[in-house]
């Protein structure tokens, strides 16, 4: 019968402290081969590094020596195909508490990539397998612990193996559109402001700018969460706004004391907004605002690809996905 669950020479050490450095060699060579359709146990006391090894085998942590190959895939190299066929019920259920479960489980079926009725169709034969008929209104701390477990249970079987995760991003795109339409339309109602007098080409220019920002804002945050935890996310947003007030989202950059104008030349928004500043009335202060502002965040993108691309690295190695995720 084919392996499920290959591991080879699996050893993880966990290092903490910066002048006095402790080391605490968790996996010692570890060798498992778990086959299809097996249900296998991993027993051992506290701290004997079971966590460790079942991080390791779902990749969200990197070993420091061995092989590991997941259904025939290389977990090492090819994560993320394993991420899209595996799932995880622990046992202590930590979800959105504030979510009712019926709310946690379409959260959840959406980062997974299923939306409409097949999600719905999904939760509900769960819902029914798992007795949270009576349960679906109530929010995740009120559960009893038995109930947690189900839930987690529930949760767990929400990926299909075979789906292509692509539905989350295309609905917060959706939603956004909708959004900046009805500002529109609400803007040249009450104000008599023309949102499209700058052109078709040049509105889409400008929204096609504003949205590569957005994508490296939202890198830059994961960047800096990954890298210090939870609380950067409140300084990273923080320092996001001062920038919006930089780059002169309310008035041109020229207004500022100096060296504020020199700050916001490195940054992108700044141009984006001076060209579409032009179509309505501002003399453009800065020459070939659309050159500049599309070289400036494509390098800015650049740079972030490759600090992400190691930082999710260095957290699979660290166990900062695990630290995140409790």
């Amino acid at each position: 019968m084919a392996l499920a669950i290959e591991a080879e020479g699996i050893v993880k050490t966990f290092r903490s402290g910066w002048w006095r450095r402790r080391v605490k060699e968790v996996l010692k060579g570890i060798n498992l081969q778990v086959e299809e359709g097996e249900i296998f146990g991993i027993l051992g006391p506290n701290g004997a590094g079971k966590t460790t090894l079942l991080s390791i085998l779902s990749t969200l942590l990197l070993p420091d020596q061995g092989s590991v190959r997941i259904l025939g895939i290389d977990g090492l190299k090819d994560g993320h195909r394993i991420r899209e066929r595996v799932n995880i019920s622990s046992g202590n259920a930590n979800f959105i508490w504030s979510l009712s479960v019926i709310e946690n489980l379409r959260f959840y079926g959406m980062l997974y990539g299923l939306s409409g009725k097949r999600r719905e169709a999904k939760i509900e034969f769960l819902i029914d397998l798992f007795g949270l008929k009576e349960h679906l209104e109530v929010p995740f701390d009120r559960l009893s612990t038995g109930l947690k477990q189900r839930l987690s249970l529930a949760k767990s079987l929400l990926n299909d193996p075979f789906q292509l995760i692509s539905g989350a991003w295309l609905i917060g795109m959706g939603r956004s559109f909708l959004v900046f339409l009805l500002l529109s339309i609400f803007g040249g109602i009450a104000f008599g402001f023309n949102f499209f007098q700058s052109g078709v080409i040049s509105l889409i220019l400008y929204l096609l700018g504003l949205f590569m920002i957005a994508v490296s804002i939202g890198i830059g945050v994961c960047i800096l969460v990954l890298l210090f935890g939870y609380k950067a996310e409140v300084a990273a947003w923080s320092i996001t706004s001062l920038m919006a007030l930089i780059c002169g989202i309310y008035y041109p950059v020229s207004v500022l004391p100096s060296p504020f104008p020199d700050i916001a030349r490195a940054i992108p928004l700044t141009y984006f907004l001076e060209y579409f500043r032009s179509f309505y009335g501002f003399e453009r202060e800065i020459n070939d605002v659309l050159f500049r502002g599309f070289g400036l965040i494509g390098l800015y993108l650049i740079v972030e690809a490759v600090l992400l691309r190691w930082v999710i690295r260095h957290a699979r190695k660290n166990g900062t996905f695990i630290k995140l995720s409790e």
